[in-house]
């Protein structure tokens, strides 16, 4: 718009005539209007570029400042007026179907402002080693991830790619990430699933580009998130928390593999433990339904845990998508054997098999050798066809 292009132009003239136009925008957050809301949000996003001082590089080429820059006052002041008027505690999000119409009409407001200034701010310094949301980023996070519910498709769809963006933030200095683990912890908190669903793959990209500069503490953190959302009551949270799994275990390195692989069998076999050592357990392991298929007796608790330690397995084995450790035959045998479990265990083990295949098939003659005869026997007896491994 015309403003930015004479904001732009003025870049070094003082800064009061920043101050003025945020002034100015400032009422306008909530506007009924959406193509002002868009401008608004365009022009808190070039002003923030072009009143931000970056971090610099002192004389012993140490960076200094970093997570400590600039922000005018006045982006500080629309961002804090967002957070008062959105709901930034997740846990706490019911609260708002209780308001009015207006009420919501001016959240729904408030968080396309704040979208179309994400998506404008983070293309633009996409290249940068900083960016100037850093010191923001864990108030808006939470009011971000929230949009990913909103009933409009077009402002939930605006806020997933607004996820990817803040995912994908160039470095997150030490100072600040504990505050965004903080933040993210409280979205996990969130009742709705279609939150809880993104935060999987926000923790894959933030570990993925932090995985040389992450201290140990907060990489154990997310982590620790992980295997949280491993556990989740809804499928869906859990299939994508697998997914990340995957993702961390190629970066946490053997070590932290192998613990997370005992951990995971151990979740499964006390699943067992805790079915077989029930009355319904001693009576009878398995009962036959119509059609001749059986269905295990676990509890709903029990099958969660046991379906959360097949997904960690599950995890574990597509993170090796071109070799075979040692581990690794005994661990599909035992899946194979447990291929008829209930929905959601059977299908994941099928799913694992399928993708097992599909990356191992073009060297399976090589692969084939780290199993015994019998463990080749059980799988091929198991699976669709004979020659699905032979």
């Amino acid at each position: 718009c015309f403003m930015e292009t004479v904001l732009h132009e003025l870049t070094w003239r003082p800064s009061q005539i920043h101050t003025r136009v945020l002034a100015a925008i400032s009422p306008q957050v909530e506007n009924r209007i959406e193509q002002i809301r868009e401008h608004v949000g365009s022009l808190v996003a070039t002003l923030m570029n072009i009143s931000w001082k970056p971090a610099r590089v002192d004389g012993t080429a140490t960076l200094v400042s970093v997570g400590n820059e600039h922000i005018h006052p006045g982006v500080n002041k629309i961002i804090q007026h967002v957070c008062s008027k959105l709901t930034t505690n997740m846990s706490d999000e019911e609260a708002t179907m209780h308001m009015d119409e207006s009420e919501r009409k001016i959240r729904q407001n408030l968080k396309q402002t704040t979208l179309f200034w994400v998506e404008k701010l983070f293309p633009s310094t996409e290249g940068y080693f900083v960016s100037p949301i850093l010191r923001l980023l864990p108030s808006i996070l939470p009011v971000i991830f929230a949009a990913v519910d909103d009933p409009e498709p077009e402002l939930a769809s605006r806020a997933v790619e607004c996820v990817e963006w803040v995912a994908n933030v160039p470095f997150v200095p030490a100072n600040i990430m504990p505050e965004l683990l903080n933040s993210l912890e409280n979205v996990m908190a969130a009742k709705s699933w279609r939150v809880r669903s993104a935060v999987p793959t926000f923790i894959a990209s933030l570990l993925f580009r932090h995985q040389f500069i992450l201290s140990s503490e907060s990489q154990r953190r997310l982590l620790n998130l992980s295997l949280e959302l491993l556990k989740d009551s809804q499928l869906e949270v859990r299939d994508s928390a697998r997914g990340c799994l995957s993702s961390l275990l190629r970066i946490c390195g053997p070590d932290v593999e192998a613990e997370l692989r005992d951990s995971f069998i151990k979740w499964c076999n006390d699943s067992e433990k805790s079915f077989s050592g029930s009355a319904v357990g001693r009576s009878s392991k398995k009962r036959k339904l119509e059609g001749g298929k059986s269905r295990s007796l676990l509890s709903s608790e029990d099958l969660l845990q046991k379906h959360a330690g097949v997904l960690g397995i599950a995890a574990v084995i597509s993170s090796h998508p071109f070799d075979v450790p040692d581990w690794m035959p005994s661990i599909l045998v035992t899946f194979a054997n447990h291929i008829d479990d209930p929905v959601p265990i059977k299908t994941t083990i099928r799913n694992t098999f399928t993708d097992f295949w599909q990356t191992h098939q073009d060297a399976w003659p090589l692969h084939k050798a780290k199993f015994s005869e019998e463990q080749l026997g059980t799988l091929t007896n198991l699976l669709v066809s004979p020659t699905y491994f032979m």
